[in-house]
C-alpha cells in the first residue's frame, strides 16, 4: 500500500508504523523517519564497540564467581 513517502510498505508493517505513529502522537511520515533515525543511530563502528567495551571493563572490579553471582540474584529477589 502506498505511503506519504511513496514506498510500498508491506501490509504489517504498516499496520505496526500506524500504530506506533497514533501512540506516539505522530504522523505516519514522522513516525518512519522516525524509526530510520533510531536505527541508524544504534549502528556501531568496531572501534566504537571496542572503546565502549574498555570503558566498561575499566569499571568492572574484577571476576564474579559463581557463589557471589548467584547470592546477588538471590538478593535481587528478596
Amino acid at each position: 500500500m502506498p505511503t506519504p513517502t511513496g514506498i510500498d510498505i508491506p501490509p504489517d508493517l504498516l499496520r505496526r508504523l500506524r500504530f506506533r505513529a497514533k501512540r506516539e502522537h505522530r504522523s505516519l511520515e514522522d513516525e518512519i523517519l522516525h524509526c530510520l533515525g533510531a536505527g541508524l543511530i544504534q549502528q556501531d563502528t568496531p572501534e566504537r564497540f571496542l572503546d565502549r567495551a574498555r570503558r566498561l571493563r575499566q569499571l568492572a572490579h574484577g571476576v564474579l564467581r559463581v557463589n557471589e553471582l548467584e547470592s546477588l540474584i538471590e538478593h535481587g529477589r528478596s
